[in-house]
């Protein structure tokens, strides 16, 4: 087995029983997490941190695994990745070898096997079970001490769910992936707070939807996890925005860390980083805070407002969504960029709609374009619906023809759009000396 045959068989049920799945059913009719549970159950071992919400898991993710090397070894399950799956694996932000992804999948392969041999045609073994299952089992052979698990779409119905967690971190949670997992934010909620879990030791909310948070303290309670949020037990302050990233005071009951530096803009990310304070110094209060500062400061997580080039500026972000535009915009503003050329690369099932209207107002040029990638369906319906709406815009069949077509105003460049985007985008940028 080569790693894209390894790659090729954490996918290989999910592609077997698509044809005979619908496309509109709700996680609940098509997802089975109970076909990994014992092998997850089996292999969680150590203190297991879960990461759910709507934006930003990965963000909040890295930065708690950053600030916990500062004492602990720690291990990093993430999803998606830009460029290549090991990038989903990490232990002490170290990307998991081709060998022993490859050798990892072969001892898997026994036992997902026996699973997937007595499965009817349209249920599969979740790509993501397997993928948790790769990742416990490396971290476990690399001696970690703590594991942060960040979740998919979901929680009710995710197979990273049957990871025994002892902490939990729910990010802020809004309407999204409707399809999947329901079509209000009652219901999307309803599914997320199923990370709480009896036993758990603490769970941490972002700041959230009135309606949210009720429903998260609600299930808290009833599973006798006390629930900590932001802007009630924790808090950002004295926040400051630079090119170069965020500056600003976390504040905690009965402690305050000043002057804390992150290369990640947004406020966003400032409620992240705290988010993640507050979970590391619950689970070891004598973390040593320069060494937790000088971690973040080599935080890394490409495509979230990532400044590409400063001379043309160039901002890339994996934006999908009209809610996830808003903190873009905000720093836009914070940091004084203006009359910009937006390039957006949004499938067609996807909120493109949302996203181009919501850029509208800030953009001197509107941009479309597209991704190589067959799973995604970009149709000229797209330019017709905007038109219909009165919002003009250019297109382009990839990413190089549109940065082609944007370079000619001189303005200052922002791409947004799905994971294809971002990876097709960071490939042409290494071409040409940007990235």
């Amino acid at each position: 087995m080569n790693r894209k045959e390894a790659e090729d068989y954490i996918f290989a049920s999910y592609m077997r029983s698509e044809k005979f799945q619908s496309y509109n059913d709700k996680d609940k009719n098509k997802r089975h997490p109970e076909l990994t549970k014992e092998i997850l159950e089996n292999l969680s071992t150590g203190i297991n941190i879960g990461i759910t919400g709507s934006k930003g898991k990965g963000s909040l993710a890295n930065m708690l695994s950053q600030i916990l090397m500062a004492k602990f070894r720690v291990g990093l399950f993430t999803s998606p990745h830009i460029l290549k799956i090991n990038e989903r694996f990490k232990v002490d932000g170290k990307e998991i070898s081709d060998e022993d992804f490859i050798r990892i999948v072969e001892d898997l392969k026994i036992d997902f096997d026996k699973i997937e041999k007595n499965l009817p045609k349209s249920i599969p073994i979740s790509p993501i079970g397997i993928e948790a299952a790769i990742g416990l089992k490396y971290f476990k052979e690399k001696d970690t001490q703590i594991n942060i698990m960040e979740f998919g779409k979901g929680a009710k119905y995710d197979d990273v769910n049957n990871v025994i967690n002892k902490y939990c971190l729910i990010n802020t949670i809004f309407l999204e992936h409707t399809r999947e997992l329901g079509s209000s934010l009652e219901e999307i909620a309803n599914d997320k707070c199923n990370i709480i879990k009896k036993g758990q030791i603490f769970a941490y909310s972002a700041s959230q939807d009135r309606q949210v948070l009720k429903i998260l303290k609600n299930k808290a309670k009833k599973e006798g996890v006390k629930i900590k949020v932001y802007g009630e037990d924790f808090y950002g302050e004295n926040i400051s925005y630079s090119f170069d990233g965020m500056t600003f005071d976390g504040v905690f009951k009965d402690r305050r860390i000043k002057n804390i530096k992150i290369p990640l803009i947004g406020l966003h990310q400032v409620k992240n980083a705290v988010l993640a304070l507050a979970c590391a110094i619950d689970i070891y209060e004598g973390l040593p805070i320069e060494d937790i500062k000088k971690n973040l400061l080599d935080l890394k997580y490409p495509a979230r407002f990532e400044i590409i080039s400063k001379n043309p500026l160039i901002i890339l972000d994996a934006c999908i969504n009209k809610k996830s535009l808003e903190p873009i915009k905000e720093s836009l503003k914070a940091l004084k960029i203006e009359d910009i050329t937006s390039i957006v690369g949004i499938p067609d099932d996807k909120d493109y709609f949302g996203v181009v209207s919501g850029v509208k107002d800030i953009s001197k040029n509107i941009i479309l374009t597209k991704t190589s990638n067959s799973h995604y369906v970009f149709t000229d319906e797209q330019r017709q619906k905007l038109l219909a709406n009165k919002i003009f815009v250019e297109t382009s069949p990839d990413i190089k023809e549109a940065l082609n077509m944007a370079r000619k105003y001189k303005s200052p460049i922002i791409i947004l759009g799905t994971t294809s985007l971002i990876s097709e985008s960071k490939e042409f940028f290494k071409t040409t000396g940007l990235s």
